[in-house]
């Protein structure tokens, strides 16, 4: 005849700290930490300080892991108040009326003389209810004694998870701070994309100058280079037309008119050197600059 042992699953080792109370602050203080580090590194980012990815990604690495080591967490136990407390169950719950417990009349002693076999066998069955009675009041004294008790733990349960809600909204407030930093982050990048291509369209237009620049100073400079040539070959003009006008002075010395022939094309040879050598010196000039 086989018979069926009801084995009974041992929690491990983890399951057993992670849900002692040693287990449950070691948690809560890493979670207290991995916030503060996440705080940290959103400051270091919004502010643009050096080594803020460091700090922020340490931080959102510990939340990883400590949500992560959260699933091994056993769900809350519920309990039924309702059975305890049965105003909870409907709003329009309403207590009966409250009975009064009037003094019973006092029976004196002689009357117990005058009582038979039954009455007094009819007494003692109602003494020892009475005493029976006292009993249960004393045990419903000590149940009320342990449901106080046992509120004011849930009270205190109640009060750790008001505090968890508490750091559970300021990680989310942390997570929507750094999704709004880093919208921010990628509209300052884009801002930084869209002038890096304005610079590169300007630097490629300053470039199209440069090079309409230089194709005109190529043609200024041939220019130049053949207005020497020009006025190289009027020099050699003008020697030859001193030379010519030395032998024309010496020819026409006699002669007034011819003199002040001479000395009006002089004259107006000096102006039209005067002038070819202002213009040659307007041109050094551009091509210094």
């Amino acid at each position: 005849m086989s018979q069926n042992h009801a084995t009974i699953k041992q929690p491990g080792a983890f399951s057993t700290w992670y849900n002692g109370n040693s287990g449950q602050r070691t948690v809560g203080a890493f979670y207290s930490l991995g916030a503060s580090v996440v705080i940290i590194g959103a400051l270091f980012k919004i502010m643009h300080w050096p080594g803020a990815g460091y700090v922020l990604t340490a931080g959102m690495v510990t939340e990883a892991i400590l949500f992560f080591i959260g699933v091994f967490e056993k769900p809350h136990k519920n309990y039924n108040w309702e059975r305890v407390y049965p105003s909870l169950l409907d709003d329009s719950f309403v207590s009966g009326p409250v009975t009064t417990i009037r003094p019973a009349e006092r029976v004196g002693i002689g009357d117990v003389a005058s009582l038979d076999q039954s009455d007094a066998k009819k007494l003692e069955d109602g003494i020892k209810q009475l005493a029976e009675t006292a009993g249960q009041l004393g045990n419903i004294s000590q149940a009320a004694a342990k449901s106080e008790t046992f509120a004011r733990n849930l009270s205190h349960a109640s009060d750790a998870v008001a505090a968890f809600t508490v750091k559970q909204q300021s990680l989310d407030e942390v997570s929507v701070n750094m999704i709004k930093s880093y919208q921010e982050i990628s509209g300052t990048l884009s801002n930084v994309s869209s002038g890096m291509k304005e610079y590169a369209n300007k630097t490629a237009a300053l470039g199209n100058n440069i090079s309409s620049i230089n194709s005109i100073y190529e043609l200024e400079l041939k220019n130049i280079q053949a207005q020497a040539q020009a006025i190289s070959s009027h020099t050699s003009k003008l020697t030859a037309a001193s030379s010519d006008l030395e032998k024309l002075f010496s020819v026409v010395s006699s002669s007034a008119r011819d003199m002040e022939v001479y000395k009006e094309q002089t004259e107006k040879l000096a102006r039209q050197i005067s002038a070819l050598n202002q213009v040659y010196g307007d041109m050094l000039n551009v091509v210094r600059r």
